[in-house]
């Protein structure tokens, strides 16, 4: 039997994830008026309960997708919402997540995460892993986990739980395929996402940022920083770091230092300063010794690399190239085998990043009759070589990983026949999917010493073509993301 929401006493542990989490959103007071409220809920006899709901506190109401979503069925309850937040609604919120409730969700309702003697917490203070946001920011994370998905569902579906909801929701007067589908369209994590359990949510958007339209031009800096307007300017550290490292120096400024405006709930402040001829600045925003973001600033008319500014004739700020190795569904053509041309796209993206990386690189995938070898192969300065396949779909699609095995084996006998037996191969498959949705063949990856790239080593992969080529570190940070290396992968 499934307890009440909210039956089971948080241990020691527990409480102290809590305590760590609003310690920090103490620090941060009054700067989140507004949160944005998410859930998809099953109905049960005792009230809706929790598949995976989230609030994400905000310090602006400027969202673009702020309208309010709501889709009902006879088992299924979802909606997302923006409300109002004041620095006691935030503890009050916090005080009722301890007993896995989602507060006031329609100003009556509260839906609650279902536990069966089992509540687990976890207090991220860098990010939720499913909230995307713009690279370098942080949005730490409070998490709270239930009973498992499939219990929740069978108690009110019985056998065979999601396909019944999967049909009952392509009955819906809003129609979804599937309950990814209509996860997807609250901007939640799919179920290969989310995993076994019920979560439940609270995200913390960084009360300050850099502003993207910070830039150098004619040997001039000029930053933009983000606060929201309840926190004390004085307390901003704006810190940087200039290239290239060898002739470059580090150093920062207080708040005070900046030119400030407010807009809505915002302060935005402005510094300018001169910098020569440096082409390019990492900076650091922190709050109170918290850092907040990081974001590299460049000037457009100056690059570190020559491949670089070749590829900014054709494809300004790289927009096309990130479109192509995270969304590459973006360049099918109508009446095309769409497969085949997510699989060119993809392919043909990671062929050009690696080049802009510094890497020797040979595509054998988009040749016909050399198309039974790997896809790419890669080769640093030194010779060591990367041996790439390229998947659109799951990492052992079409037995993408056998194949792989097969041929980075006969390439290595090749090259010890030839002479060359102490140069390094590393084979490594790369998915425009997330690491979390490839979850389910990590290990067979791992058993066989296979680096897997997936979104997120992508995104850093990409955040370092307009620095000084490196690709010898690059290709030893392979070891790096074979799965059961390290935790976290890292370049």
């Amino acid at each position: 039997m499934s307890q009440e929401t909210g039956s089971c006493p948080l241990n020691s542990q527990q409480e102290q994830e809590f305590s760590n989490f609003q310690a920090l959103l103490t620090s941060w007071a009054g700067a989140y008026p507004f949160s944005m409220i998410s859930y998809v809920a099953v109905r049960t006899a005792r009230g809706p309960r929790l598949i995976f709901g989230r609030i994400l506190l905000q310090p602006s109401r400027s969202e673009p997708n702020a309208a309010k979503l709501e889709v009902r069925t006879k088992h299924i309850v979802a909606e997302r919402f923006m409300s109002d937040m004041t620095a006691a609604d935030i503890v009050q919120c916090l005080e009722k997540a301890k007993t896995g409730i989602i507060p006031a969700v329609d100003g009556a309702v509260s839906i609650g995460l279902e536990r069966d003697g089992y509540f687990s917490v976890r207090f991220d203070p860098f990010s939720s892993r499913f909230l995307p946001l713009p690279e370098g920011r942080r949005s730490p994370c409070l998490q709270l986990h239930g009973i498992s998905i499939w219990t929740l569902l069978s108690n009110s579906f019985g056998s065979r739980p999601f396909e019944q909801l999967d049909w009952e929701l392509k009955a819906a007067d809003k129609p979804f395929e599937n309950l990814d589908g209509l996860l997807a369209h609250f901007d939640l994590p799919t179920l290969s996402q989310i995993g076994d359990s019920t979560m439940f949510e609270i995200v913390a958007s960084p009360p300050g940022w850099i502003g993207n339209g910070s830039t150098i031009e004619n040997g001039k800096a000029t930053i933009e920083c983000f606060l929201a307007a309840a926190l004390d300017k004085e307390k901003i550290k704006l810190g940087y770091e200039s290239f290239p490292k060898d002739s470059g120096e580090r150093s920062s400024i207080n708040g005070s230092m900046l030119e400030w405006r407010r807009e809505g709930d915002i302060e935005i402040g402005t510094y300018r300063t001169q910098v020569g001829e440096t082409p390019e600045l990492q900076m650091f925003l922190s709050y109170e010794e918290f850092c907040l973001h990081q974001l590299r600033v460049c000037d457009p008319q100056k690059h570190l690399t020559s491949r670089y500014a070749i590829h900014q004739v054709f494809d300004k700020d790289m927009i096309f190239l990130e479109d192509m190795l995270t969304n590459p569904k973006s360049f099918s053509r109508p009446k095309s085998n769409k497969a085949k041309e997510f699989a060119k796209a993809f392919e043909g993206a990671v062929s050009t990043l690696y080049y802009l990386l510094g890497f020797f690189v040979a595509n054998y995938g988009r040749i016909p009759k050399l198309q039974q070898g790997p896809d790419i192969i890669v080769i640093s300065p030194t010779g060591n070589i990367g041996v790439i396949e390229c998947t659109v779909g799951l990492l052992n699609e079409n037995d993408k990983i056998d194949k792989l095995v097969q041929r980075t084996a006969i390439i290595k006998e090749k090259l010890i026949s030839a002479g060359y037996g102490d140069l390094q191969v590393q084979p490594a498959i790369v998915t425009w999917l997330s690491r979390d949705e490839v979850a389910a063949n990590l290990k067979i990856a791992g058993e066989h010493g296979i680096a897997v790239i997936c979104n997120e080593e992508i995104k850093k992969l990409l955040s370092q073509v307009c620095l000084p080529p490196n690709p010898e570190n690059i290709f030893q940070g392979l070891e790096g993301m074979v799965p059961g290396v390290n935790e976290q992968p890292s370049l």
